[in-house]
């Protein structure tokens, strides 16, 4: 479920203005794929301790430690991270209070960092969602949180390593899942709808084309039950049944660390509700129109404006500086989460300036026109609006895993780089 008119607001933060928070905070990754969307070999050693081994070489398990899964999720079996490595567990504390770091600083990161602060736990994986549908989703990742901003990014991976990586959470999960009774009795839709409006369901879940309302709570500042709430419609494809059913009445039992609440519910009331969420007609959800590039800005426009709307806001964050971030420029300049280094700093017009690393490793220009003839910096970011919109692009999307910019944004960059891109 793509919300491409959703407004960035907070997400856009001013992360280049927040250096100090760079350098406490390795947060939220993204990066610039190469000019054909694939991911090749890194080029030089990414930011972990080892080189990333090829993928054949690789388990489930070795696989969770290259795509760094452990810095947004629970769940995943791998060795615990201290604060400042867990991008959420950083993003919540701060938020809280409870970071190691002066008052004044706490009080100037906290507004910026209200889009990262919750991931849902990965023991789900193999119980409560299908081993099929997870692989599919790691692939190709969708916005299933209505009220979570972020969401799962597009990761260079390939069909191989996402199911070797669900297979091993499936392995770790199966003790879970051999303890539910498959020979539950069926339940009725309509009972279950009316089980759902009585208990306030929608009060933290949407159920897009069910006919029960939607939870009109926003993306900002919600408890963490609420912003881990999915949208239901993906359920009857995400959910085992015989699961849910178990998840309805004991969520912790089915995925220890949930954030769904316990409901007092009978089994027959459970299977009620099961069947009215797996089976009732949905309406098609409503097409989403196409994105609208504005026409080019007539007045000068120079650096300074591009890099403090646009640059120095959530792009910064993961093209940063090194010496900001305590060698860690972000995936899209020193690597990370699978990515091998781009080298694209947008701290400077000199950085930028100097482009990123193609996949042969030569310098390319971010102003150099792509395939279409649009100019690289201007093309990822529209093919962001792709994204949200179910398609893959050529290019990965950026800012990754998070709400396109505007088209406001993005004429101003477009025209700056019509214009020569001048200081």
């Amino acid at each position: 479920m793509s919300r491409c008119s959703r407004p960035v607001g907070l997400l856009s933060v001013v992360w280049g203005a927040a250096v100090a928070l760079l350098v406490a905070c390795n947060s939220t990754r993204e990066t610039v794929s190469d000019v054909n969307g694939s991911s090749t070999a890194p080029l030089t050693p990414t930011v972990s301790a080892e080189p990333i081994a090829p993928p054949e070489e690789l388990s489930g398990r070795g696989l969770l430690d290259k795509y760094e899964c452990n810095r947004c999720h629970e769940g995943t079996y791998q060795a615990a991270l201290p604060t400042p490595k867990h991008c959420v567990r950083c993003h919540d504390e701060i938020a809280d209070g409870k970071f190691a770091a002066p008052r004044e600083a706490l009080r100037s990161w906290r507004p910026h960092v209200t889009h990262l602060r919750y991931a849902p736990s990965l023991q789900g994986v193999g119980t409560l969602v299908s081993r099929e549908w997870a692989t599919k989703y790691v692939l190709k990742p969708t916005d299933l949180r209505p009220h979570l901003a972020a969401w799962m990014p597009r990761l260079a991976i390939s069909e191989t390593e996402a199911r070797a990586i669900v297979d091993y959470l499936a392995s770790k999960n199966a003790s879970l899942a051999n303890s539910f009774d498959a020979r539950l009795p069926h339940g009725e839709v309509a009972e279950g709808r009316r089980l759902f409006q009585q208990k306030a369901c929608n009060g933290c879940h949407h159920f897009t084309g069910a006919g029960v309302g939607e939870s009109a709570l926003g993306s900002v500042e919600v408890a963490r039950e609420i912003a881990l709430a999915p949208d239901l419609r993906n359920t009857r494809a995400r959910a085992v049944r015989e699961n849910l059913v178990a998840y309805l009445l004991d969520p912790q039992k089915v995925k220890p660390g949930a954030a769904m609440p316990t409901i007092q519910l009978s089994e027959q009331e459970a299977n009620h509700l099961a069947s009215f969420i797996l089976e009732v007609p949905l309406l098609a959800e409503p097409a989403q129109p196409a994105f609208q590039r504005l026409p080019l800005l007539e007045r000068p426009i120079g650096y300074e404006e591009v890099a403090r709307r646009v640059l120095h806001k959530t792009c910064w964050h993961c093209h940063s500086q090194p010496d900001y971030a305590r060698g860690d420029g972000g995936p899209g300049n020193t690597g990370g989460f699978g990515f091998g280094p781009r080298k694209l700093d947008l701290a400077s017009y000199e950085s930028v300036s100097s482009g990123l690393l193609d996949q042969n490793g030569e310098r390319r220009s971010v102003f150099s026109a792509t395939a279409s003839g649009t100019p690289l910096l201007v093309e990822v970011m529209l093919a962001r609006h792709e994204e949200t919109r179910g398609s893959v692009a050529n290019v990965r999307g950026m800012p990754l895993g998070l709400p396109p910019l505007s088209a406001e944004e993005i004429q101003l960059v477009e025209s700056w780089v019509a214009q020569g891109h001048p200081r």
